[in-house]
């Protein structure tokens, strides 16, 4: 999302068979009407459209089908059964309509069944078909494959690795550190609401557990259930179009068209996203509603401590020595030399490592704010003196952790 990023192709292909297949099999059901989930899965893939899935995954489960399908059948009236399948059809487009200005997902679960369903039966569909497709999610990146003893889930990130080696361990969605291990395949727009997309290629995306949370306080937490297209409240729920104001995985990326800059005083900092100049016009609304979603601006800000110590202390070990000498003779580090260092040293050559090194982009941005404002350096630069001169006495206090409030100026 905040950066270009290659899909793991091997694995996208076998969840989009996945998707298909799924659809299908509903179909199926349908029109052959086996409302009880006893299909013949043998039958099923006789037929010459549905031959390909005999490599899916999900076919591999035939039992575990046969309880999806009669789960659905429970869940919906035989009669809204062909609408659902149109909207779950559509749905499944949405990485080839995503352009189009009049294209909204008629598959979302809130608003799908308005005048199709009686309120009760809406109740019960918008309950239940979550849960029924968290299990076609299940199925299919749970699935080993005979000869391997590693899951769809562990294929995924694998591949995801192998294709995207230099922004392995970044999170796409805040450019923070991100361990592979635990990162989690978020499901970008939430599978509790899109069921078509609980196992979209395009859809699925690993982010870090922070950036994925909905844990704590609204204002505090990650991205949770929110829907990137519409992530604030009051905001026009599935409006035509929605699609062109959101980057999407794999297909529109943020990287190179945003900045961040530092607001507010000494001791009270916020960090604040906003678009290039140079950036197209309709990117600012891209990245408001990215940064909306992940709690972007709250997530950076309470990082601004790490970046402090950070800088603080690669500052102290260029200007220590020099500082010692200076004062034996009556001088001191100047402001110029300080400001040089931040920009020549930290800022410029960095732009090939801003979105391949973790809290990279926002170390860099940081510094820059701290170099071009004054308000922001002057505190900094006093500090700095205050620090070096401490040391240089040998008194200087135990460095706290990065995430202490250790300082009224960073």
């Amino acid at each position: 999302m905040l950066f270009d990023l290659e899909k793991p192709y091997i694995i996208h292909s076998e969840m989009k068979l996945a998707g298909e297949c799924m659809v299908a099999l509903i179909k199926y059901c349908n029109t052959y009407g086996i409302t009880d989930g006893q299909f013949d899965e043998k039958s099923f893939l006789k037929l010459r459209p549905h031959k390909m899935y005999k490599h899916c995954c999900l076919m591999k489960h035939p039992g575990a089908m046969r309880h999806r399908m009669k789960e659905l059948f429970s869940t919906l009236p035989v009669t809204a059964i062909p609408f659902f399948i149109s909207c779950l059809e559509e749905d499944l487009r949405f990485d080839f309509n995503h352009n189009q200005e009049n294209y909204q997902f008629p598959g979302y679960l809130n608003t799908m069944f308005q005048g199709v369903l009686t309120v009760e039966e809406t109740q019960k569909a918008t309950d239940q078909l979550p849960k029924i497709f968290e299990k076609f999610y299940s199925d299919f990146f749970d699935h080993k494959e005979n000869h391997t003893l590693k899951t769809n889930r562990e294929r995924f990130k694998e591949e995801y690795i192998k294709l995207n080696t230099s922004k392995e361990n970044i999170c796409p969605a805040c450019l923070g550190q991100m361990h592979m291990g635990k990162a989690q395949l978020d499901h970008y727009f939430p599978k509790s609401l899109f069921p078509a997309l609980v196992i979209h290629p395009f859809n699925i995306v690993p982010i870090c557990m922070e950036c994925n949370s909905s844990v704590g306080k609204k204002q505090d937490r990650g991205k949770g259930n929110r829907v990137p297209a519409w992530p604030v409240d009051g905001e026009a729920i599935n409006e035509p179009g929605c699609l062109n104001g959101v980057f999407l995985p794999y297909i529109r990326s943020g990287q190179q068209k945003f900045k961040s800059r530092i607001d507010g005083t000494p001791g009270n900092r916020v960090i604040k996203v906003e678009p290039l100049s140079t950036a197209a016009s309709d990117e600012a609304e891209r990245i408001r509603r990215h940064v909306d979603t992940f709690n972007l601006e709250k997530a950076w800000t309470n990082r601004i401590p790490f970046h402090f110590n950070m800088l603080m202390q690669r500052t102290l070990s260029e200007f220590a020595r020099v500082y010692t000498d200076r004062v034996a003779i009556g001088g001191t580090v100047t402001k110029e030399e300080v400001g040089d260092f931040l920009w020549n040293k930290l800022v410029l050559n960095t732009e090939d490592t801003l979105y391949e090194v973790g809290y990279q982009f926002e170390f860099v941005s940081y510094v820059i704010s701290m170099a071009t404002t004054p308000e922001c350096f002057h505190p900094f630069y006093k500090e700095l003196l205050k620090r070096m001169e401490i040391r240089t006495r040998k008194a200087m206090p135990t460095v706290p952790h990065i995430y202490d409030s250790f300082s009224t100026t960073c």
